[in-house]
């Protein structure tokens, strides 16, 4: 019989400030018992906060109603967990994405072998979310640590490799994998309950007021909120992040607009700009 760390790996993507931790929330909401770890691609392994390294967060639902967690710091992966959630954020080219994945799935055969497992996990979903351009950008623009994003070429970038994936355009991430519209899911429980069909896990909106406290000082949550609204994440305004950019023309409207295939593909996903470009 094949031995697994843990029997269900989600594993979340997608570009900054697209909303993942949001997402990661919901989803851990589902787990009685789960583990998560946030990580970032990078060429430079040797930097420990990347990959699949401590620590681990551990969520209990039993003794943490509100989602709380406790910190494992222990090399190996914690054992006895429902399940893993991952969440990768990338920020450059699907030449980098892969380099990651593999460098990633490398770890986890290694941690596998190490703890006397045959394999890391017996199912794995790959979760990739895109947000509408508009409030995707307006959150870049707000965020305090943004440099990376800054230049409207990187952001266009990054924006369309997520899309043309998410439409099928490319075929690069593995299967089975869900694609997950984020406003969408901020405003439709019809949809939630879809998304968790999809997943396999049975639907609650549990970890859907959660605002994860990842990031550092003034970095920590929310571009526009912060963790103010922790517990009541729905009253958020997520999808009108964009009317507090809409007159700046230069560095907003012109950037979506100068790119047709991006107003394109987000005319599909999304509907029609809530603005004139």
């Amino acid at each position: 019989m094949t031995a697994y760390l843990t029997p269900k790996e989600i594993h979340i993507l997608g570009v900054q400030r697209t909303g993942q931790h949001a997402i990661a929330s919901w989803i851990i909401g589902h787990f009685d018992k789960v583990c998560y770890k946030n990580g970032f691609i990078s060429k430079n392994k040797s930097n420990t906060n990347r990959g699949l390294t401590p620590p681990w967060w551990l969520f209990d639902k039993e003794n943490r109603s509100d989602l709380s967690w406790k910190v494992s710091l222990d090399h190996d992966f914690p054992v006895g967990q429902d399940a893993i959630i991952l969440g990768t954020e990338y920020l450059n080219s699907y030449r980098d994405f892969n380099i990651a994945l593999e460098w990633e799935e490398t770890q986890k055969k290694e941690m596998a072998a190490r703890q006397k497992m045959d394999e890391f996990a017996k199912n794995r979903t790959y979760v990739l979310v895109l947000r509408s351009p508009w409030n995707h950008l307006a959150s870049v623009l707000k965020w305090q640590d943004r440099w990376y994003l800054k230049k409207k070429e990187r952001f266009i970038s990054c924006w369309l490799m997520t899309a043309r994936e998410f439409k099928g355009v490319t075929n690069i991430l593995p299967e089975p994998k869900v694609f997950l519209n984020f406003d969408r899911w901020f405003s439709d429980i019809n949809y939630r309950k879809s998304l968790s069909k999809k997943l396999g896990i049975a639907f609650t909106d549990h970890g859907l007021g959660k605002v994860m406290k990842v990031g550092t000082g003034s970095r920590v949550g929310s571009s526009f909120d912060r963790i103010k609204y922790d517990g009541e994440a729905q009253k958020m305004k997520v999808l009108e992040r964009w009317k507090s950019y809409v007159d700046n023309k230069v560095e907003f409207v012109n950037v979506l607009g100068m790119n047709k295939e991006l107003v394109t593909l987000a005319e599909e996903i999304f509907g029609p700009f809530p603005f004139e470009l």
